[in-house]
């Protein structure tokens, strides 16, 4: 069972090795999106084990940071309100050896972060028999509007529980997020070529009506689930005299933009519900959608 990335657009889903014809190919967003069945927060299961990532996890005490995102925390409330998992599911976590440290202050945790138990290193497999206390579940009043917002499955939640309830949830003050970790995939070593070698004459899709707020990691993961992994670059502008993004996706050689197009056109992304075309290049190879130098 794997999460959404960053649970932007879903919630989690359940892969099965028997219906995956190549491991590797799974290991991607649009992997699975492709090979994984969507579970709903009213799906009864039962979690056995959680792999967490750790940026440092101190062996000694079981304390761990991440990335200061909090989505794994995040992760961790929602199957904890569902009933899938209890103080008792085992959290195992894997760094390399220079990851381990004995200096996270126990006294800055907060209570929504999650220790780990077992730390797997490439030398030695490590039970920190933490004292630090789990969970309980989602903890809404440390979820400012902001963060809410860019997870769907938590906004859907919020509404539910409040309509059941007839309460409204608290929530935490309005803040300035951090910015998204970057994941970029590096050119192949030797390649030689540049970033405008690479798009030259691809199939490029125009995407727009794109919140200004949607970072390029959102819109990509966003891009591999519904369109699937084909994309080489994504580039995004902010449309003047309009609050709103534009982007172009240009495509791996041999993917299907029309198919792409489809899934893509009139998908929520956030609050938005985004457009997307084929950019047709002119006769002199620039694009019709895109703005010229002037």
């Amino acid at each position: 069972m794997t999460p959404q990335p960053r649970l932007r657009t879903g919630f989690f889903s359940i892969l099965e090795s028997s219906s995956i014809p190549y491991l590797p190919d799974a290991c991607t967003s649009a992997g699975v999106a492709k090979f994984g069945k969507p579970i709903s927060l009213d799906d009864k299961l039962k979690v056995d084990l959680i792999v967490i990532g750790s940026v440092a996890v101190d062996p000694k005490t079981g304390a761990r940071l991440g990335k200061g995102e909090g989505f794994a925390e995040l992760e961790y409330g929602i199957l904890r309100w569902m009933g899938a998992i209890d103080d008792s599911t085992l959290v195992v976590t894997t760094v390399h050896d220079q990851q381990l440290v004995d200096d996270i202050p126990l006294e800055k945790l907060l209570i929504h972060d999650v220790p780990v138990d077992i730390i797997c290193t490439p030398t030695q497999i490590i039970h920190t028999n933490t004292k630090i206390p789990k969970p309980k579940g989602i903890y809404w009043e440390k979820l400012s509007r902001q963060k809410l917002g860019q997870i769907r499955v938590l906004q859907d939640l919020k509404k539910r529980i409040e309509k059941e309830t007839g309460k409204t949830l608290p929530c935490a003050p309005d803040e300035v997020l951090p910015p998204l970790a970057v994941r970029q995939r590096p050119p192949p070593k030797g390649s030689g070529r540049t970033r405008n070698s690479v798009t030259a004459h691809k199939q490029t899709i125009f995407m727009w009506n794109l919140s200004p707020s949607t970072t390029k990691r959102e819109l990509e993961d966003h891009v591999a689930q519904l369109g699937g992994d084909f994309f080489l670059t994504v580039r995004t502008s902010l449309k003047p005299g309009n609050n709103r993004q534009l982007a172009w996706v240009t495509l791996k050689d041999g993917a299907d933009a029309g198919k792409i197009v489809k899934a893509l056109d009139q998908s929520t992304l956030g609050e938005m519900v985004v457009r997307a075309k084929v950019d047709e290049p002119t006769s002199a190879g620039k694009s019709h959608s895109q703005p010229q130098a002037k």
